[in-house]
């Protein structure tokens, strides 16, 4: 059976949208966003209705807005982005004022306060929407929006997304519909070994869990590491377009291609650099246009109609709507404004039970509904108080729709100066009732801060009555406010009453916290795991957790994880925990977790391929160890033999294959299972390249100083034309498993391998053919590898496969006079292979 070689013309294809970087140099942008889409579809059967819904509901919400010519006030829209920074040294470990320059890059850009903007085009618009680095996490603790994390992997392969999973040596993403994630890696490439800029993902991809943008460093703001002639920003300009429903301003095809954008001109295809004045399809080029292809200095606009667009992905019943109404920005977003006590409470004790109005207090402006000042109970069954605690009214957050699900109601307090006031106390009612309850908080805001800090919180169903709550005040100008943020149904509604501050001695605190709950175990390996579990809550807070193994306490700790060592593998332990708080009150103990430790005995994945006629592998050096072979049948064990490498050292490995006859393009893979787990992780993957070369390769293997000691296993993988994982079977090549022993330290013998011959292992593209011109009129030039010979056969196929052409390929050129306009196949046999080219007749 014959393998076909598919060669690829048209740009980056992986599963999101992504600038690549081309060569021969200058770097030139290159996208797959089609490429993408065209994948998901294939690979998911429901996706092309739910793209399609989509896309109805878009065009149908961008007709509204076009009609409403009405200014709407308070119309920003604020973007929480949490940036996740993988970084292998201090030089990719970007600065903070690095990223907050892509976030003004991006406010500039999307707000059009941009100072490179022009009025050439009339269209240009502000699309009001604004990003700031998130100042609340997914547990509602307060962040600088940034999260960095040592690896040592520096380069990323796109198609698997590894950054973007803690299991791969990434940082999983936070809720992908309340923030906008963002990651920062020092390398990004395609599994065929193509550098590209960033990529990101369309509001109707399947899968959600990879939801974001992904950038390279060297393209991410205007200040730090980033490179002419993407380093002001615009890279990521554009790939938040595409996160946000942008299609390529020329709609990715030749001229009346739809990118579904009214106001947008016309184009055959993208533009690079800047071609100011460029003509296409009957009108000048937009090349200014954040989603043409040209230089950062060249990009100034949106339009209106893309405006639009965006926005209509961001509004009532938008693919992310539930992003457009996060709070996890706070209060202001970004860097929000110092609060300032303009007026100022300071006559105690101080009451509040809303009998004449809210008095002092004042509703948010940046939530999603209001809390109502009530007497008559709820309208909803089986949720809310039917009376005040104190008197006739009461706040109440009213659920029903449109206010459920994560909809949140804030409540401010004027300022209070208790500068003066001793172990000053705040004190209120407050009536949780409902099977869907969310989570009431009462935060703390200090004059001059611009941070809201929980310091009490209830969640869930407290039951239908009134409760009791007393938190201690630090004696400083602050203020407080309500948070309340709904749950899954309309059996969510929260009140408050009876507010007041006081001086005095303190109530003795004997409420135990709520015993922590959800204990998860992850990263388990022989010997140790990370212990998970959801905070508890207390009437005053929580301050530490003891965590017991059986009936032994092992210690405390004050996050919500532990780092459990020193197990014995292949051994079933039970976990708890205990929360505990300032008065030394401790919880119930949490629901028991077993956990089993892996055992020493771990097996591995199969992978092999298939056929090794043509090409298999023939050497591998290591650490001393030399194995020269031959064709194995597609995968051989030598696992007796054996590799010995320090840890934290740097060692020469040399590779080759060998072939039949004619070299083909290889692509080489090693792991290490350094960790000892059973599994080849990304982040043990230690050596990747592509040659043709049947000559010994050169690589370099870099052990962790954190590698397990004793012996593993490696796996060498040799696959034809494309990128391999460690657990495939594929169609040419051949795979090899053998041993390395991690020592302590390196011994005088280093078992360095000769090099002599050896040539670098690099990344290079499969040049088999050559099909030009493409698009064709009369002929086509076909170039062939000198080596492959000079007479081949060939044959031209439509697009149902059906054979409308064949031949020898005698000479370089083929006669396509006779084909009808449309897209071929070109199939072309060197006697081993067929290689196969896409052919376009005009």
């Amino acid at each position: 059976m014959k393998k076909t070689i598919t060669l690829a013309l048209s740009c980056l294809f992986m599963g999101a949208t992504a600038f690549a970087q081309q060569t021969p140099t200058p770097v030139k942008r290159s996208c797959a966003v089609m490429e993408m889409l065209e994948q998901d579809l294939t690979k998911n059967p429901d996706a092309r209705h739910r793209m399609e819904q989509m896309e109805a509901f878009t065009q149908r919400k961008v007709k509204e807005l076009a009609k409403n010519h009405r200014k709407i006030e308070g119309n920003i829209i604020k973007i929480p982005v949490v940036v996740h920074v993988l970084y292998t040294n201090s030089t990719n470990n970007i600065s903070n004022a690095q990223i907050q320059s892509q976030l003004d890059v991006l406010n500039e850009d999307f707000r059009r306060t941009n100072s490179d903007k022009t009025n050439k085009w009339s269209q240009a618009a502000d699309s009001e929407i604004e990003f700031y680095l998130a100042k609340v996490d997914p547990n509602g603790n307060p962040t600088t929006g940034i999260v960095r994390k040592q690896t040592s992997t520096s380069t990323w392969i796109t198609d698997t997304n590894g950054m973007k999973k803690n299991s791969a040596g990434g940082i999983s993403p936070w809720n992908t519909a309340e923030y906008l994630n963002m990651w920062v890696v020092d390398n990004l490439r395609t599994s065929d070994g193509r550098s590209i800029l960033g990529y990101a993902q369309f509001p109707w991809m399947t899968d959600k869990s990879l939801d974001g943008v992904v950038m390279a460093d060297q393209y991410f703001g205007r200040t730090g590491t980033a490179k002419a002639p993407f380093d002001g920003g615009r890279t990521t300009t554009h790939e938040v377009g595409h996160y946000l429903g942008l299609r390529h301003i020329w709609g990715d095809g030749p001229c009346g291609t739809d990118d579904f954008v009214s106001d947008t001109p016309e184009s055959d295809a993208a533009n690079y650099g800047c071609k100011t004045g460029h003509v296409s399809c009957g009108s000048e080029d937009m090349v200014q246009n954040f989603m043409d292809y040209s230089d950062d200095s060249c990009m100034n606009l949106f339009t209106t109609g893309q405006k639009n667009r965006m926005r209509t992905y961001l509004a009532e019943g938008g693919a992310r709507r539930a992003l457009a109404l996060s709070d996890k920005s706070g209060s202001g977003g970004g860097t929000p404004t110092p609060s300032a006590c303009s007026s100022t409470v300071s006559s105690f004790p101080y009451s509040e039970s809303f009998e004449s109005g809210i008095g002092a207090w004042t509703q948010a402006t940046d939530d999603n509904f209001d809390w109502t000042r009530d007497a008559n109970g709820t309208p909803s069954s089986s949720t809310g108080p039917s009376s005040a605690a104190a008197g006739s009214y009461y706040m109440f957050t009213e659920s029903s729709n449109p206010n459920y699900p994560t909809k949140t109601a804030i409540f401010n307090s004027p300022c209070f100066d208790l500068s003066s006031v001793s172990n000053a106390k705040f004190k209120f009612k407050y009536h949780m009732y409902g099977s869907s309850m969310g989570t009431l908080k009462l935060e703390v805001q200090e004059d001059g801060s611009s941070t809201w800090t929980s310091v009490w919180s209830k969640s869930g169903d407290q039951g239908n009555s009134w409760k009791d709550a007393e938190v201690n005040l630090a004696s400083k100008k602050l203020k407080v406010r309500f948070h309340l943020t709904t749950a899954s149904s309309y059996r969510s509604d929260a009140a408050i009453d009876a507010i007041s501050v006081v001086s005095g001695a303190s109530s003795a605190d004997t409420q135990a916290p709520t015993a922590p709950t959800n204990l998860s175990a992850a990263s388990v390996t022989k010997t140790s795991f990370t212990l998970n579990w959801s905070a508890a809550s207390d009437n005053v807070g929580v301050t530490g957790y003891d965590v017991y193994q059986g009936a032994s306490k092992l210690g405390s700790v004050t996050g919500t994880s532990a780092n459990i060592t020193s197990l014995t593998a292949g051994t079933t332990y039970s976990f708890s925990v205990r929360a505990k708080d300032a008065a030394g009150n401790v919880s119930a103990s949490s629901a028991a977790l077993s956990v089993t430790t892996k055992s020493n005995a771990v097996t591995y994945c199969g992978s092999k391929s298939n056929r090794s006629t043509y090409e298999w592998i023939d050497n591998v050096e290591l650490g001393g160890m030399k194995n020269p072979s031959g064709d194995d049948g597609g995968y051989k064990d030598y696992t007796a033999k054996v590799a010995s490498l320090a840890r934290g050292s740097s060692n020469d490995m040399i590779i080759s294959a060998g072939f039949k006859s004619t070299a083909y393009t290889e692509h080489w893979a090693v792991w290490i299972d350094f960790n000892q787990n059973g599994t080849f992780e990304a982040s043990e993957k230690v050596v990747t390249g592509s040659s043709s070369s049947a000559n010994n390769l050169r690589a370099t293997v870099q052990v962790p100083a954190g590698a397990s000691l004793g012996q593993t296993r490696m796996r060498v993988s040799m696959k034809y034309n494309a990128a391999q994982t460690a657990c495939e079977t594929f169609d040419d090549g051949e795979v090899e498993d053998y041993t390395v022993n991690i020592t302590a330290a390196s011994s005088k013998d280093n078992g360095a391998v000769a090099l002599s011959n050896a040539q670098p292992l690099g990344n290079e593209t499969a040049s088999d053919v050559m099909v030009y011109p493409n698009p064709a009129t009369s002929f086509v030039q076909v170039r062939v590898a000198a080596e492959k010979g000079a007479s081949m056969s060939y044959r031209v196929l439509n697009t149902i496969g059906r054979v409308v052409m064949t031949g020898e390929l005698t000479q370089s050129a083929v006669d396509v006079s006779q084909l009808n306009s449309g897209v071929y196949i070109l199939e072309l046999n060197d006697g081993q292979k067929l290689l196969t080219n896409k052919l376009i007749k005009k």
